[in-house]
């Protein structure tokens, strides 16, 4: 039994272009009339009847119209469609075909991407590695600083120590150790004599301005009460701090 091959019936080009026409004229009238209709309405409502609405909308129509004319007279005009041949070696055919424009500004911009993400992820790993020295370093010196806090603590605490321990050297025995900072006996009885002296001189004086006179003052003498108590209570002072640095 013989088998049948399904046969496909053929259109004459004719046909098609006879087709294409009447899509093209009747789309044509449509897109027409409602760009007209649109533009009477506009200019009823809008635009106070004026006649620049209804042509505006009537050129949109017709090309609108135009434009679908031509994709379907002319698809290769329409952008991201190619015609392919048909056949077996259709496949290598587009394989082999030249890139366009458009395809070749993709494929750029693709290794550029590339290219800047490889880049940009060595720059992180950089910063990454330059961030983790960093750490170390800082790391290492606070050690250092610390290191170096507890040795001058400790030498602080040496010279502490030697301050209040007994002096080391060849004192006899039973003799008096002075320490740093402690005045000689000369030094205290000279500050002594200094203080007591000033204090008597001030009470002097005291007693000339009739601080301590309870009778008439002599000739030629004014009575001072408020420089002769003043001086009464510095000369005492003086007097009291002779004695507690004859004591220190």
């Amino acid at each position: 039994m013989a088998s049948q091959q399904p046969t496909q019936q053929k259109v004459s080009s004719e046909d098609i272009i006879s087709q294409k026409t009447d899509l093209c004229i009747s789309n044509a009238i449509v897109k027409t009339g409602i760009g007209f209709s649109a533009g009477v309405v506009l200019s009823v409502l809008l635009f106070k009847r004026r006649a620049f609405p209804v042509w505006l909308a009537t050129g949109f129509g017709m090309g609108s119209a135009y434009t679908d004319c031509e994709r379907s007279f002319n698809p290769v005009a329409v952008p991201g469609i190619r015609v392919v041949p048909s056949g077996p070696s259709s496949v290598s055919a587009s394989s082999n075909a030249p890139q366009t424009t458009f395809e070749k500004l993709q494929q750029k911009a693709g290794e550029a991407f590339g290219a800047a993400k490889d880049k940009a992820a060595a720059g992180v790993e950089k910063a990454q590695d330059k961030s983790a020295d960093l750490a170390e370093r800082a790391q290492d010196k606070g050690r250092e600083a610390v290191e170096k806090a507890k040795a001058e603590g400790q030498k602080l605490e040496e010279k502490a120590y030697r301050i209040h321990s007994p002096s080391e050297g060849a004192a006899p025995a039973g003799a008096s150790v002075r320490l740093p900072g402690s005045d000689c006996l000369g030094c205290r009885l000279t500050g002594f004599a200094a203080m007591t002296g000033m204090g008597a001189y001030s009470l002097a004086e005291a007693y000339k301005m009739g601080a301590f006179r309870r009778g008439p003052l002599p000739s030629g003498a004014k009575a001072r009460p408020v420089w002769g108590a003043s001086l009464v209570v510095f000369g005492i002072g003086c007097i009291g701090a002779g004695v507690i640095r004859l004591g220190m």
